[in-house]
């Protein structure tokens, strides 16, 4: 994540210079006070990463990075470049380093599933001969630290300067498409694209962060990711902007074809809800909590029962929107005793949980939603009445990618109504259909 100010500044790009310079490795540290001696040794290596708007001297928007190759190449996440790269004209990028140097930065390539980006420092000095950076793990050779193992992650909280963060190894979050490791220090706004290291100073991961209902949890980029896009990339130049859409939309492809790939080959599940059966999708990914709205001391006239599921792992292609994730909801609303309340009763306290989020629209770079309404029939024998709703919104920006948001509302016998949500960010029409097909088929009396 990164930090947000009120001003930013015009840059004039430079041309970016290789150095003939020897690299200061980064070796185990030797020192009294660990935290010290490694602070003394990576802080050299870690850059901050500003945006700033044209005209302005101030920034809307600042991160961190660190160098990892002698000709000023550099390692970010991709949100802290995003807001440059998709209206270069409006922003500019710059960096600043160790020693206060600063300059203007470009971008030579984009992980965007990963949040990863390389990025050229132009015009980097160099000091006494040498340029400190940090070596990217061997994807062959890479040491997994073991779980409670002492990591210290760099960056630039709220733009207060690079300091050090005080953490431990967690292991790879499970059931993530994109892998996470999770570190018990803490990140804040401003660390984004920050180094983790081990007490050896060797990379472990780059810093990422998530809010999970008003509680920080942070996370790593695992450093092999990072030095899987920089051998992809090492003879790269700068993208231009429609590489960049092009490239983005190509990873957003990709990544649609494989989950759904997942999700065909991966067994259906159904789960009971009330008086019906509903499917599952994608168990092993994510994450799920229910709910009731029951209270003993005044007892509403409906009972509702939700359960609610979403990815563990999205994409944000474009800045402040989310991307290539998946989320269901399915809610039960039943009479609390039989006959209490008509249909139409009935449906009212169902409307908004069908409703919720469909005719939506989004920024200037979504195309306007388009949803169709029927009355169809769900289940294995196509024997269930359901009423369903299909909204989609495709991206300006990427050909072929869509959000799509379904809704399922069926009524059975027992003053009983299933409402059922699909939401799909950043995916293909085939996906989408999919999707929709397993919703009816899986969905049935019990």
């Amino acid at each position: 994540m990164i930090v947000r100010t009120l001003f930013s500044v015009l840059l004039v790009c430079s041309c970016f210079a290789t150095p003939a310079a020897e690299p200061l490795m980064i070796g185990p540290p030797g020192g009294a006070s660990l935290g010290a001696e490694i602070f003394a040794r990576v802080h050299p290596a870690v850059v901050i990463l500003r945006t700033r708007l044209a005209g302005s001297e101030r920034d809307t928007s600042s991160g961190s990075g660190f160098l990892v190759a002698p000709d000023g190449r550099a390692i970010t996440n991709y949100h802290v470049v995003a807001e440059y790269l998709f209206e270069p004209k409006k922003f500019a990028l710059t960096y600043q380093d160790a020693d206060g140097a600063t300059g203007t930065v470009q971008v030579v390539a984009i992980d965007v599933l990963n949040d990863l980006a390389v990025v050229a420092l132009q015009n980097l000095p160099v000091r006494d001969g040498r340029r400190a950076m940090l070596a990217l793990p061997d994807s062959a050779q890479s040491r997994t630290p073991q779980l409670g193992e002492a990591v210290f992650a760099f960056g630039n909280p709220l733009d207060l300067g690079v300091t050090i963060s005080a953490g431990s190894y967690s292991g790879v979050v499970p059931g993530t498409f994109d892998s996470r490791i999770h570190f018990t220090g803490s990140l804040n706004p401003g660390m984004s694209g920050g180094p983790a290291v081990d007490r050896a100073g060797r990379l472990v991961g780059i810093n990422v962060a998530r809010a999970v209902d008003g509680q920080s949890v942070s996370f790593l980029v695992p450093g092999s990711r990072a030095t899987e896009l920089f051998a992809r990339t090492h003879d790269a130049t700068p993208l231009r902007t429609d590489e960049l859409r092009h490239e983005v939309g190509d990873q957003l492809r990709r990544r649609d074809a494989y989950m759904r790939e997942l999700a065909l080959a991966t067994p259906w599940r159904q789960e009971t809800l009330g008086g019906f059966l509903i499917p599952t999708f994608l168990d092993d990914y994510m994450e799920c909590s229910s709910g009731s709205n029951d209270s003993t001391s005044s007892p509403p006239p409906a009972r509702t029962q939700t359960i609610s599921c979403t990815l563990k792992t999205s994409a944000a292609p474009i800045p402040n929107t989310r991307s290539a994730t998946q989320s269901y909801r399915n809610v039960l609303v039943q009479a609390r005793s039989s006959g209490s309340l008509n249909a139409f009763q009935l449906a009212a306290i169902a409307t908004p949980a069908f409703n919720n989020g469909l005719g939506s629209a989004r920024s200037g770079t979504m195309a306007r939603q388009r949803c169709t309404n029927r009355y169809t029939q769900a289940g294995p024998r196509n024997d269930l009445p359901v009423r369903l709703v299909w909204c989609a919104q495709a991206y300006r920006d990427f050909p072929g990618i869509y959000d799509v948001q379904v809704a399922l509302a069926a009524h059975d016998a027992t003053d009983a109504i299933l409402v059922s949500r699909i939401s799909l960010e950043g995916v293909t029409w085939p996906t989408a259909l999919a999707y929709t097909n397993r919703l009816l088929e899986g969905t049935e009396r019990q």
